[in-house]
């Protein structure tokens, strides 16, 4: 299988899943309004919201985006902090921790051969100008 099959194969699939993501969302969106979810106490805000931060979190995954994974999950903590019994944290204390949690990941996990690659690019480039 090539390269470029498989991340043809990659992208689709993560297409995939954020469609039926949103879908979701707009069958929630709209059996909101009827008699059908009344009952059940569910805020249907909430659960876009949360669909679109899981979104960007197994998005940012699969790319090692690590402020696309952090700063969401803290998020989600503002957000549930009581449930998860978390009251005595500030809510800056969580987006600050996503940041520093962002910024040490990155230069322990940083992808080393993405610089080479770009610096053996532009080698080959000055070296076809010249």
């Amino acid at each position: 299988m090539t390269n470029r099959h498989y991340e043809n194969k990659t992208i689709k699939t993560e297409n995939i899943f954020e469609g039926v993501l949103f879908i979701f969302g707009a069958v929630c969106l709209l059996l909101s309004h009827t008699d059908f979810m009344q009952g059940l106490q569910i805020n249907v805000w909430s659960i876009i919201r949360n669909i679109i931060l899981v979104a960007i979190i197994t998005k940012s995954i699969k790319s090692l985006d690590f402020f696309g994974i952090f700063f969401p999950i803290s998020i989600l903590c503002v957000i549930y902090h009581e449930p998860l019994g978390l009251t005595a944290i500030s809510p800056m204390a969580f987006l600050g921790t996503s940041i520093l949690l962002s910024i040490g990941c990155d230069m322990i996990f940083s992808k080393k051969e993405k610089n080479l690659n770009n610096h053996e690019n532009l080698t080959e480039i000055n070296s076809a100008h010249s």
